[in-house]
């Protein structure tokens, strides 16, 4: 389920290929997960006119590849997961 508004980024002069934004939430047995997705590419230049009309609490279908990031913060060191969608779909 979509938990935040999309976000798409694009260059200044608009030659560059979008960046899009999603943060989803997903129910597990523990709990619910909280994860970003980044499209790039294609699939983002095709997205880039529906994601305009996805809203949060929509039910988005995701296709894509786990990222793991460590970053250290505060002296303790920090994990993120994130998607790398190939595609990504509203649910009707």
């Amino acid at each position: 389920m979509l938990v935040k508004n999309p976000r798409i980024f694009r260059n200044i002069d608009d030659t560059k290929i979008p960046v899009i934004s999603l943060f989803l939430k997903g129910e597990t047995r523990t709990g619910n997960v909280f994860i970003p997705v980044k499209i790039t590419g294609n699939t983002a230049s095709v997205l880039v006119e529906k994601v305009d009309q996805w809203k949060v609490g929509d039910e988005i279908l995701v296709e894509g590849e786990l990222d793991w990031d460590g970053f250290e913060k505060d002296g303790k060191k920090q994990y993120t997961t994130k998607i790398n969608a190939f595609e990504a779909w509203k649910m009707e």
